[in-house]
């Protein structure tokens, strides 16, 4: 049964990304603010109301929290582009930065012993998937050469899932003792619906089946035509 767990926000930045906790009881998601955005936790069930987090001037969006109950957020519009930060969930502070180099940074994925975070980056001029440590030091690893983005971690943490246009590709890692991984294989490919950098339009259960999304029906093909010296072609025509 669907039901509906928010009411009365404006939503030109709202839900741009979700987060649960850990246990799953309650969602992390921002919604518009006078002052820009804030970030709030909302009881799945319903039962209590939005507990905001804290406000922030840009858009940002809650992409994950640890069982610390730290929070990793997007950052959108800075200088230096879409940077990936950290925030307590129950303790008030600044975000600190975790990524943010001068391209954009989208779509943080923890992986399963938060020992890492993955994610989508354009720095090398189109997206690639890269890791680094969690919460740090040690350096940035970039896992792809040929594309990757909607990036996401798998149950078990030995793959990390990415696609590149139609292809969904798998990468074999290993997290301990130190980070290794192996190369990516394809694991199938079709006409499914895109996702963005970092906001996966498809997810795994942890028996490694997929979820996706399909078109219904396909787009009517659309041509664009054009008419050379169509003002002489009209005056002849008007009488």
């Amino acid at each position: 049964t669907l039901e509906r767990l928010t009411f009365g926000r404006r939503v030109l930045f709202a839900f741009g990304g979700l987060a649960f906790d850990p246990d799953g009881t309650h969602l992390a998601y921002a919604e518009d603010h006078l002052t820009g955005v804030r970030v709030v936790t909302h009881a799945v069930d319903g039962t209590q109301p939005a507990q905001e987090v804290f406000t922030w001037p840009r858009r940002i969006s809650p992409a994950a929290i640890t069982r610390a109950g730290d929070m990793l957020l997007n950052d959108f519009g800075t200088r230096s582009g879409a940077d990936i930060l950290m925030r307590s969930v129950d303790v008030p502070a600044t975000p600190t930065m975790l990524v943010g180099d001068s391209a954009n940074q989208w779509g943080p994925v923890l992986s399963p012993d938060e020992r890492y975070v993955a994610y989508a980056s354009e720095e090398t001029g189109r997206y690639e998937v890269f890791v680094q440590p969690l919460p740090g030091p040690g350096p940035k690893r970039q896992l792809t050469t040929e594309g990757g983005s909607e990036v996401t971690w798998s149950r078990d943490g030995r793959e990390i899932f990415y696609r590149v246009s139609g292809r969904m590709m798998a990468l074999p890692v290993v997290t301990t003792p130190t980070f290794q991984a192996g190369r990516p294989r394809l694991l199938f490919e079709g006409q499914f619906v895109p996702g963005a950098a970092g906001l996966p339009n498809y997810d795994v259960a942890p028996d490694g089946r997929f979820l996706m999304m399909r078109e219904e029906s396909v787009p009517e093909a659309r041509n664009l035509r054009i008419v050379s010296n169509w003002f002489t072609d009209l005056m002849r025509r008007v009488p």
